[in-house]
């Protein structure tokens, strides 16, 4: 993608329906002035809509789906651009992972 790529990693407790830790966000070819800001930005927003979405079963293409739409909707809103966003999502059956 010529916007450049945002990879998001969340790790889950598949058990607990809970986030171990703050999202991971890497960004190549994005932005290079500010993009601490954004990262911080955008980290708090995926963390807080995914928290929302923990009440249930876990479904793992809609928590995807989830990603990529705010994550597309923050950079055109803020940076004006449509970088390609892969979300990853790595699950863990205790908080090992959190460590």
């Amino acid at each position: 993608s010529e916007d450049g790529m945002i990879a998001i990693a969340i790790y889950l407790d598949s058990v607990k329906n809970k986030l171990l830790r703050d999202p991971e966000i890497y960004m190549k070819g994005v932005i290079s002035q500010g993009s601490k800001t954004y990262e911080n930005e955008l980290k708090t927003l995926i963390k807080t809509s995914i928290s929302q979405r923990l009440t249930g079963k876990i479904n793992f293409n809609e928590l995807k789906t989830l990603i990529r739409q705010i994550t597309s909707e923050y950079t055109s809103r803020k940076i004006n651009t449509q970088p390609m966003v892969l979300p990853v999502i790595m699950t863990s059956k205790n908080d090992d992972i959190s460590k």
